[in-house]
């Protein structure tokens, strides 16, 4: 039509039948930037939000968030690890003997000396200072064993990078002692004595009396107790054999963390440090 009236001349029917689809393309491409820019309805509000919600956090992976590990073995980091919690905390991937454990909270001093360290027969490193097994990179194969790095320059490479992150996480773990309310776990295969146990309560309730304690132990049935003031003990089907720490009841893990969870002074906890 622009062209009819600008010259008096009838364009070519070519001509037209392209601006005819011009026309078109460009009035459905508005009306889709107009359908995009009116208001929605609250109806597609909600609707929109519960799609993109993220469904609720179950509270015993709320917990676990907020616990951590004292060993003995990496069992618990493992529990950890499938569900999707990886916090990174000084004894989650250590052996950790429960006398030196309790030495350590009465007076934690430096670990991983280098002077202190020791192969054993597995890929830890014996600290003897401490009493403590660690992973490291200071442990190499050697023929069908292993031996820790004997070669001075391949020592002095990798021994600091090791020292700065053990360090680290001491520095970690007593400022999480000294913090808010925690919950500490451990296990041991062949179990924990009351007054170990005990023992080891009093020393964390010593940085914060609100600190709470569970004692993991295996047994064909499942239970939770209440040993005494912030110490529980639980029981699953069975803990990790030690060369495979990452065979897991998963089960009974996550049933213990739901049970624990309901528990007064853990719930307490959990709605005191929430995430």
């Amino acid at each position: 039509m622009f062209l009819q009236e600008s010259s008096g001349v009838a364009a070519p029917d070519w001509i037209l039948n392209m601006f005819g689809r011009l026309q078109r393309a460009l009035n459905r491409q508005f009306g889709r930037l107009a359908a995009r820019s009116a208001p929605s309805s609250p109806a597609e509000d909600g609707n929109r939000e519960a799609r993109g919600a993220q469904p609720p956090v179950p509270i015993y992976v709320r917990l676990l968030r907020n616990s951590e590990s004292l060993g003995d073995n990496c069992e618990f980091g493992f529990f950890q690890r499938f569900e999707n919690c990886e916090p990174s905390s000084l004894f989650r991937w250590a052996v950790t003997p429960i006398d030196r454990l309790i030495q350590f909270l009465q007076a934690p001093a430096e670990i991983f000396l280098d002077a202190d360290l020791q192969c054993v027969e597995s890929d830890l490193v014996f600290d003897k200072g401490s009493g403590f097994y660690f992973h490291s990179d200071l442990i190499k194969k050697h023929g069908s064993g292993r031996e820790l790095v004997s070669d001075p320059i391949e020592f002095s490479t990798i021994y600091p990078r090791e020292k700065q992150k053990i360090d680290h996480l001491r520095s970690k773990f007593l400022l999480h002692l000294a913090g808010p309310p925690r919950l500490y776990v451990i296990k041991a295969n062949a179990g924990i004595q009351d007054e170990d146990l005990f023992a080891l309560a009093r020393e964390l309730r010593r940085y914060n009396s609100s600190h709470q304690l569970l004692h993991v132990t295996a047994s064909s049935e499942f239970a939770l107790v209440r040993k005494g003031d912030g110490v529980f003990e639980g029981a699953i089907g069975w803990l990790a054999p030690y060369h495979a720490a990452n065979n897991i009841d998963l089960e009974g893990w996550r049933r213990l963390f739901a049970d624990l969870s309901r528990e007064m002074e853990i719930r307490a906890l959990i709605e005191e440090t929430a995430v």
